[in-house]
C-alpha cells in the first residue's frame, strides 16, 4: 500500500506531466497527465496528452509505455490521471476508462471531473462500478489542474444559474433579511462567507446597536427566522431541480460508504440519526427500512410532512447545532445529507453535537452539494448564499471545514468520497 506522502508526490508528478501536453489542432483541449506506479510506489510510466501526436490521450500512452517496459501485472499498480478518463471515443479508438478496466488496474486517482456537462462523472461512475478503489486528488491539487487548463474549463463553465431556478428565486439569506426588516432591524445585506453563523449575525446586530430588544431574545428570533425560511423553501421540495434527479445512484452512495469504509453491513438495524430530514422526501427508499431511525430538522411544516412519509420514524424539531431531544452516546450512525452547506450553519457546533450523540465507534457521515441542474445537464459547483455565481471551490472548502472539525475531536478514519453531485466526508468516533 502506498503511503499518503508517496500518493501526494505521484499526484503532483501527474500534474507536472500534464503541463507538457500538446494540442493536435487549433481547438482548445485539456492538458492531461498520467502516471502509473507499482505497488512499491516506483514509477512504471508517465505520459501527457499528445505526447505521441494526433491527440492521443495520456492514459493510453502511459499504458503503451508500461507494456514496452515489460510491465504486465497492472492489478498491483495505481494510476494517477489529472482528468476523468473518457467513456467514449471515435470508432477506431478505445475509451480510456475501458482500457483501465481491461488492464486490471484496481486503484485509480482522478484529478478533476470533466467539465463538459454531457460527460461529467460518467468516467468516474463507470470505474467505481468496475474496479476496487477510485479516489480524487485533494481540492488544492484540483485547483491547480483547473488553472493549468483554464481555457478548457471556460468552454463549459456556466457561472450563474437561470433566474427561474428555485435556488435563485428562494434565497434563505434574503428571506432572513426580510424577516429582520419587518422587526425594524435595518441591515442592507447579509454576509455570504460559509463560516458565518447565526451567532456571528447576532453579535453583529447587537454590536451595531441595530436591535431594540434584549440580546437574549435575538438568537431565538434568528433561529425562528431561519426555520421559517427553510420551511418556505423546502417544505414542498422534490427532485425537479435537484442534481440527483438525473440518476438514482446517489441512494447507494451513503450505504456504500457505511459498508465499504466501516464494514457496517447491518446498518439498517443500527440506531441511525438523520440530521436535516426536511420533508422526508429523500428518506423514502433510503431510511424507511431502518428499525431504529430518528430524524431531526428545524422546519415545523417540513417535519410534519416527513412524519406522514416516514410514519415509523421518531422525528424531533431540533437544530443540528443543539439537538436537545437526542441523548448522549445513543447513536451508531449520524448522517446529514446536504445540510452542512446551509445558510448561517455552524459546522463546528454541529460536529460537536454529532460527537456528543454518537456511541464510541459510531460513524459520522455528511454530504455537501456540489452541482445544480439546468435542463438535463449538471452545473458543477456550489453557490454562496448571497451570490448569483456558482463557485467551483466552495463545496471543497466546506468539506475541509468539516474534516478539520472531525480531526479536532479526534475522530478516526476521517476521509472524503466524491459523488457526481455531492461530496461526502466521514469519520468514526474513537473508543475511549
Amino acid at each position: 500500500m502506498l503511503s499518503p506522502k508517496r500518493i501526494r508526490e505521484l499526484m503532483e508528478l501527474a500534474i507536472e506531466e500534464s503541463e507538457k501536453s500538446v494540442s493536435e489542432d487549433d481547438r482548445i483541449h485539456p492538458k492531461v497527465g498520467a502516471v502509473i506506479a507499482n505497488e512499491q510506489g516506483r514509477i512504471v510510466a508517465k505520459a501527457h496528452r499528445g505526447e505521441e501526436g494526433h491527440g492521443d490521450h495520456a492514459e493510453r500512452i502511459a499504458f503503451s509505455k508500461a507494456e514496452a517496459a515489460d510491465f504486465t501485472d497492472f492489478s498491483t499498480a495505481t494510476l494517477f490521471t489529472t482528468l476523468e478518463p473518457c467513456t467514449r471515443r471515435g470508432a477506431d479508438k478505445k475509451p480510456c476508462s475501458e482500457r483501465i478496466v481491461m488492464a486490471g488496474i484496481q486503484n485509480v486517482y482522478i484529478g478533476a471531473l470533466d467539465p463538459n456537462p454531457d460527460i461529467v462523472g460518467h468516467g468516474e461512475i463507470y470505474l467505481r462500478e468496475k474496479i476496487g478503489n477510485v479516489e480524487r486528488f485533494p481540492s488544492d491539487l484540483e485547483r491547480r489542474i483547473r488553472t493549468i487548463s483554464r481555457n478548457f474549463w471556460a468552454l463549459y463553465y456556466k457561472s450563474h444559474l437561470p433566474s427561474s431556478s428555485m435556488y435563485m428565486a428562494l434565497r434563505v439569506s434574503e428571506m432572513i433579511l426580510k424577516k429582520l426588516k419587518t422587526a425594524n432591524i435595518d441591515i442592507d445585506y447579509l454576509p455570504s462567507e460559509h463560516e458565518y453563523t447565526l451567532r456571528d449575525l447576532s453579535a453583529y446586530i447587537c454590536g451595531r446597536g441595530l436591535v431594540h430588544r434584549e440580546r437574549a431574545e435575538l438568537m431565538p428570533f434568528l433561529l425562528e427566522a431561519r426555520a421559517h425560511a427553510f420551511d418556505e423553501k423546502y417544505s414542498a421540495y422534490t427532485y425537479e431541480e435537484d442534481a440527483r434527479r438525473i440518476e438514482e445512484r446517489w441512494k447507494k452512495e451513503f450505504p456504500g460508504i457505511i459498508m465499504k469504509r466501516f464494514r457496517i453491513y447491518d446498518w439498517q438495524k443500527r440506531t441511525l440519526l438523520n440530521v436535516g430530514i426536511g420533508n422526508g422526501f429523500e428518506g423514502v427508499g433510503l431510511f424507511d427500512q431502518c428499525v431504529n431511525f430518528t430524524g431531526v430538522d428545524i422546519a415545523t411544516e417540513s417535519i410534519k410532512i416527513a412524519q406522514s412519509r416516514l410514519p415509523k420514524a421518531r422525528l424531533c424539531l431540533n437544530a443540528a447545532e443543539d439537538m436537545t431531544d437526542i441523548p448522549d452516546s445513543t447513536q451508531d450512525i449520524y448522517v446529514s445529507l446536504r445540510t452542512y452547506q446551509s445558510s448561517f450553519f455552524d459546522i463546528q457546533e454541529a460536529v460537536r453535537e454529532a460527537y456528543r450523540v454518537l456511541l464510541p465507534g459510531g460513524v459520522f457521515l455528511a454530504s455537501i452539494a456540489n452541482a445544480y441542474m439546468e435542463g438535463n445537464s449538471l452545473i458543477k459547483g456550489l453557490m454562496p448564499h448571497n451570490s448569483k455565481f456558482v463557485d467551483l471551490d466552495r463545496a471543497h472548502d466546506l468539506i475541509n471545514l468539516v474534516r478539520h472539525s472531525l480531526t479536532k475531536l479526534r475522530f478516526e478514519e476521517v476521509g472524503v468520497h466524491s459523488g457526481r453531485a455531492e461530496e461526502y466526508v466521514f469519520g468514526k468516533k474513537r473508543f475511549a
